[in-house]
């Protein structure tokens, strides 16, 4: 763990091993380890082996229409589970942890035959709101403004980069196909 109080966390990043310390304020614990639930400062009390995390942006409820960006977290073929991370705004409002869910339906306007092809597992991607429910988030990317906005390779995990219509990595040199936003080809 890098020990450094008040540098910059990200949702579910790992910050330390409940060995060491106690889960504070912001922090969710998960097989043994401790995690940041919010984008924020860390915060390191070491004479009470306590940490937490200090929100950099206050938390809203989301509504139908906003635009959220998320990191894949499953793929299966019909459906895509995404942890939310942020409402897209003028402030980049952190989101509150949540899930959303993209159906083979919401992806695209064409016929897709097998979601695994688009996404993988880590990628981070730019989807509307078009339905909430008690338990989830229903998102789509049919827009051209949505899709993958960061994408990483399937056997070494560095970042792709456009190559055509691939992605591909200057690690390993794989070539990778994705459901990419139109607006952020050149963020990648």
């Amino acid at each position: 763990m890098k020990e450094n109080s008040g540098r910059v966390v990200y949702p579910g990043e790992e910050l330390a091993v409940e060995e060491e310390f106690e889960a504070g304020e912001n922090v969710y614990s998960k097989d043994g380890k401790l995690f940041s639930m919010v984008l924020g400062k860390l915060n390191i009390d070491k004479e009470k082996r306590r940490i937490s995390v200090r929100p950099l942006k206050t938390t809203r409820v989301a509504k139908v229409g906003d635009i959220v960006f998320g990191r894949v977290s499953l793929v299966y073929d019909n459906v895509i589970f995404v942890n939310l991370i942020s409402v897209e705004s003028k402030d980049n409002v952190a989101f509150p942890l949540a899930f959303g869910i993209i159906n083979i339906r919401n992806v695209a306007r064409t016929y897709i035959k097998n979601l695994k092809e688009l996404f993988k597992v880590g990628d981070i991607v730019r989807a509307r709101i078009i339905g909430i429910k008690p338990y989830s988030i229903e998102l789509t990317t049919a827009e051209p403004s949505l899709g993958v906005v960061k994408a990483f390779c399937s056997n070494c995990r560095a970042p792709l980069k456009p190559f055509g219509q691939f992605l591909k990595c200057l690690v390993c040199n794989s070539t990778e196909k994705r459901k990419l936003a139109k607006l952020c080809a050149e963020v990648r």
